[in-house]
């Protein structure tokens, strides 16, 4: 997840530096290390956001949910990488590139939203509906 959402930005990291600066913990990331990895990945802006999922969308950038793994203070964090009408491709570590519906997603339920805000000296700033399937491919 970390690893394409940095390839969208034009930095592909390894997986193990993404881990590295994220430090993630086998089990997934602890409560806050998700905010400060996202800031060590280069988005000083990341924050737990109080907006509503469609607020989020209409901004159009890449975002991060959080989901809980089950175990107190550990968040399984997943990047929303695009949207194409109402579908959503999702950049989950443990289960690849995954498309959804939006009422799916919402009925699922997260957490947190972890809002990236612009990347600063990004060449491009993608968008959520610029998104194609191929970025992901050619940062593997």
């Amino acid at each position: 997840m970390r690893k394409a959402i940095s390839a969208l930005y034009g930095e592909p990291v390894s997986e193990y530096e993404a881990t590295r600066r994220v430090k993630t913990l086998l089990m997934g990331s602890l409560v806050g290390h998700s905010i400060s990895g996202c800031r060590n990945l280069g988005f000083p802006e990341a924050s737990y956001s109080s907006k509503s999922l469609s607020e989020i969308l209409d901004e159009n950038l890449p975002f991060i949910i959080t989901t809980s793994t089950g175990i107190a203070n550990v968040e399984h964090a997943v990047g929303v990488i695009g949207r194409r009408d109402n579908m959503l491709f999702l950049a989950d570590p443990l289960r690849g590139l995954v498309e959804t519906g939006i009422e799916d997603f919402q009925r699922r339920g997260y957490l947190q939203i972890i809002r990236l805000g612009p990347r600063p000296n990004a060449a491009k700033q993608p968008l959520l509906n610029d998104f194609s399937p191929e970025y992901i491919q050619l940062a593997d």
